[in-house]
């Protein structure tokens, strides 16, 4: 470790997807990180999950359009080939599948009749409430925009599954575009136009043409090759603070106790855990109340799969599976032949008791509920396997930093710390982006540029 000067080390804690991407970068441009990573493999949540000769993605990956630079960086840079999918969304509500766009199966989206007009005469009703009631919190405000039952199917259960926050919870929020309004033909025109909108937003899906694992393995080898010391199996414990800079980070593993200085520090782990090692403090259960974990169901069958979408929100709201991810959709080559394979997800608090249930538990609840919704023919399953992924911050959305002001401040004290780049941030397109934006403002001294174009406190929040 002392061949590396240490005037010219980074640190970068936690060999992630936006941990290698930074690494990838700082190694082209001639900086020799060392990376601190607490697993035996690098990748994070863009490792490959394998299943005799099935190899998948860690739950539901997507890469948007919207970073462009990003997809250059993996085309270009990596050599990493990508494909290009059709995103179809189903949404699953009492063991019925409907159409998260109008595209398919027209303005009905594939909803009964009398499940229609229940929402349409609830629009009515919110639209009498909205002329007459100020909307107190994010809940009132969409239930006012679209409806309360329209909101529930097409956004409210599965958000809150997702997040762990309910939307009574939530602030009201003061953008122009969900201020709710009286007036009944807005409320249909969005019920009719949701997907044109989506669309608009987002008109090009791609995926690795492999699993996002393969991202991990090209740039691991590089780095390998480069001769870049990556720390596995070792745990940051704290991290010293001289003048408001990081200056000493304690490590621990199989070989004891050791401390690295370092000139700039990359960290992909929760801001809570940040807050832990610089205060040498156990506060992480006051900055995030409701720290989640997840457990994702694989089942690999025979045959084709039962549905055609990239994914199935859950909106049921009896059950804890949020979401289920068809990996034969990508139009990559992740499954092979002859058979499907799909995740299912759950995402749990940490004092859930259901976490704590036994891996059969978990697959026979998933296959249960995958059996009645006509998902699956269960006697065609050939494989499964369940992963669980313990407490981690993912999934921190802008509603969150709204709602909680412990995690508000916690990231105002990380963000002033000038030699600090925290990385993490949700979906994998835009930690890999944050990653590359650290290492460009380390590597060119523009820090604040990486502030803003990350900034997870903005009115209108990062590339969302």
């Amino acid at each position: 470790m002392d061949k590396f000067p240490t005037h010219n080390k980074v640190l970068i804690i936690g060999a992630g997807p936006g941990g290698l991407c930074a690494a990838f970068k700082l190694v082209k441009s001639g900086v020799i990180p060392l990376i601190i990573e607490q697993q035996d493999i690098t990748g994070g949540q863009a490792k490959s999950v394998c299943l005799d000769d099935v190899k998948v993605d860690v739950g539901n990956k997507q890469f948007y359009s919207r970073i462009p630079e990003l997809i250059d960086f993996l085309e270009n840079d990596l050599g990493c080939e990508m494909t290009n999918y059709l995103q179809r969304i189903g949404i699953v509500y009492n063991n019925k599948i409907f159409e998260q766009s109008s595209k398919y199966r027209g303005v009905r989206r594939g909803m009964p009749l009398f499940l229609l007009v229940q929402g349409l005469l609830d629009l009515v009703k919110s639209k009498l409430e909205a002329s007459r009631i100020e909307a107190a919190n994010f809940e009132k405000q969409m239930h006012q925009l679209r409806g309360k039952l329209f909101s529930k199917i097409f956004a409210q259960t599965y958000e809150e599954k997702v997040t762990g926050l309910l939307w009574k919870d939530v602030p009201f929020f003061k953008i122009e575009s969900l201020q709710p309004d009286k007036n009944l033909i807005n409320g249909l025109k969005r019920f009719v136009s949701h997907s044109k909108q989506i669309k608009s937003k987002q008109p090009l899906w791609q995926h690795p043409i492999q699993s996002t694992g393969k991202i991990a393995e090209i740039i691991t080898a590089y780095l390998v090759q480069q001769g870049v010391p990556i720390l596995y199996n070792s745990k940051v414990t704290g991290i010293d603070i001289e003048e408001n800079n990081l200056n000493k980070v304690t490590i621990q593993n199989g070989e004891g106790i050791s401390c690295e200085y370092a000139d700039n520090v990359i960290v992909s782990a929760p801001i809570s855990k940040i807050n832990d090692w610089i205060s040498g403090k156990n506060v992480s259960k006051n900055v995030i109340p409701k720290m989640r974990s997840a457990v994702i169901v694989y089942l690999v069958m025979s045959g084709d799969c039962l549905f055609e979408h990239t994914f199935l929100r859950i909106a049921t709201p009896d059950t804890p599976i949020t979401r289920i991810t068809n990996y034969n959709a990508y139009d990559a080559n992740m499954v092979g032949s002859g058979k499907c394979c799909i995740g299912i997800e759950l995402f749990l608090h940490q004092n859930n008791v259901d976490y704590k249930q036994s891996d059969n538990w978990f697959l026979e609840m998933a296959v249960s509920f995958c059996k009645q919704a006509n998902l699956i023919d269960a006697d065609k399953i050939i494989n499964s396997k369940v992963l669980r992924i313990p407490f981690g911050e993912a999934g921190l959305s802008p509603k969150d930093y709204l709602v909680n002001e412990e995690l508000r401040s916690a990231y105002n004290n990380v963000s002033l710390k000038p030699n600090l780049y925290y990385i993490t941030r949700t979906g994998l397109d835009r930690s890999m982006h944050a990653g590359l934006l650290a290492a460009a403002a380390i590597l060119e001294n523009k820090r604040d540029l990486f502030l803003s174009k990350t900034n997870q406190l903005a009115t209108e929040p990062w590339l969302d």
